[in-house]
């Protein structure tokens, strides 16, 4: 079983005002069963705020299945 977790933030600036900005954050591991039967979860949290529209979050998700011969 392998894990991971990685973050990121970004943001963008217009005549030194802080425009927008996002903050990310994602989950995944990954499973072998067998040595030939791979399982992956990916799951991504976005946090976004834009100047005039407020803010956001957006949560997305992913299931995997591979087989190696």
């Amino acid at each position: 079983m392998t894990t991971g977790l990685s973050t990121s933030y970004n943001t963008s600036t217009q005549d030194g005002i802080q425009e927008s900005s996002a903050f990310n954050v994602r989950l995944n591991g990954a499973y072998t069963l067998f040595k030939s039967h791979n399982l992956n979860l990916t799951l991504v949290n976005q946090y976004r705020s834009m100047l005039n529209k407020g803010q956001t979050s957006n949560l997305t998700g992913s299931l995997g299945y591979s087989y190696s011969f």
